[in-house]
């Protein structure tokens, strides 16, 4: 009867492992999503032509970042964040900052949806109330969410291969390449390029992922190896998705556009599709659904967590509201972009800082999980 629980418990236990495909695929789903819509009218702005500097710089610095979230992790291999946070700060303070992560991964959920959905309602015209594709969006991220870390990570394999198919849309606009907009380099000095840097790092919000999944990640030797592959090629397709509309649109057309990546589909020619910018918008709707899910899930797990549920079906069907109310109530598109900037800003300020300072608080109490059980 004892080696039949112990089998049970092993199977069950396997059944959350997550490959490494599947946390190459999460990584990517995570980080690259809505920001390829506004992302290069962004850096044209601040960084001009030098835009892809700063991509590169803020990549790197996000690999360097990765790092330590995968040094902490190591130390903790059995604890999720919400978990390790009590026992590296206490209770108290690990309660207040795994609530205020908890809540800003609901709020960036509402806010992905939204800023997809103003996109969609310009290109396709529609005249439905806010409330019925808000609905539609979060119905399958609530039922993701609920049916386990399993059924998301089989979930983000189909949708990364999926997503790739609207990634070859990049090779066929009908314009010649104008690389002279790319020249010269640094035209206006350092400054641009180093200020954008924040700009690309907040697009690459995601990637703290790790902090939460890392005990479920079935082979952790190979982690850093493969969380730098998926950064890395979500640094790559920036690059690419900014370099292409510099290049086609020109400088002038992508600081004026609000949303350049879409402009560029338009100069895309296919025979049979007529359409390729809204041919684009249906795919990527799956990938939005899956950043969507992979933020809710991570907030609703990490709040089962904390409130010591085995189980958080409850949290993943009773959260929804929250990031529908975000979505349903930002009036306007100018509300919804400084709505969006401040919690990016706030928010990626606390994902940053929080793996940083856990290491060190660590390091300084000599707590750490991992050397225990080797002794």
């Amino acid at each position: 009867m004892e080696k039949k629980k112990q089998k049970k418990k092993k199977s069950s236990e396997k059944k959350f492992d997550i490959s490494e495909f599947q946390w190459y695929s999460l990584v990517i789903n995570a980080v690259f999503g809505i920001g390829v819509t506004t992302l290069p009218r962004e850096l044209a702005d601040v960084a001009g032509r030098d835009g892809w500097i700063s991509i590169i710089i803020a990549t790197l610095l996000i690999l360097c970042y990765s790092y330590i979230c995968i040094t902490y992790s190591k130390m903790f291999p059995t604890k999720s964040l919400v978990q390790s946070m009590q026992i590296v700060l206490g209770k108290p303070l690990g309660m207040i900052l795994s609530l205020a992560y908890i809540l800003y991964t609901l709020i960036v959920t509402g806010i992905v949806v939204r800023l997809f959905l103003e996109i969609i309602y310009v290109y396709f015209d529609l005249i439905y109330p806010y409330y019925v594709p808000i609905a539609l969006f979060i119905i399958p991220v609530v039922y993701m969410a609920r049916s386990g870390l399993a059924t998301l990570s089989r979930m983000s394999e189909i949708v990364l291969v999926f997503s790739f198919s609207a990634i070859v849309l990049f090779l066929f606009p009908d314009r010649t390449p104008s690389w002279l907009e790319l020249l010269p380099v640094f035209e206006n000095g350092y400054t641009g390029v180093l200020e954008a840097i924040p700009d690309v790092g907040f697009s690459f919000l995601g990637v703290e992922i790790l902090l939460v999944f890392y005990p479920y990640i079935e082979k952790k030797k190979s982690v850093l190896r493969v969380t730098s592959m998926g950064v890395m090629t979500s640094g790559l397709l920036y690059a690419a998705l900014f370099v292409g509309t510099i290049v086609f649109l020109g400088m002038g057309l992508v600081q004026v556009v609000f949303w350049p990546f879409i402009e560029y589909l338009k100069l895309v020619r296919i025979e049979l599709f007529e359409r390729m910018d809204n041919i684009f918008l249906y795919i990527w709707t799956a990938k939005i659904v899956m950043v969507m899910a992979i933020q809710y899930f991570s907030g609703t797990f990490s709040l089962a967590l904390l409130t010591g549920k085995k189980y958080h079906d409850t949290w993943a069907i009773t959260m929804w509201i929250i990031p529908f109310a975000v979505a349903y109530f930002i009036p306007d598109v100018l509300t919804l972009q400084d709505y969006t900037a401040r919690v990016s800003m706030i928010g990626g300020i606390l994902i940053l800082v929080l793996p940083i300072l856990l290491l060190i608080v660590a390091k300084i109490r000599g707590i750490n999980e991992n050397e225990k059980s080797n002794s």
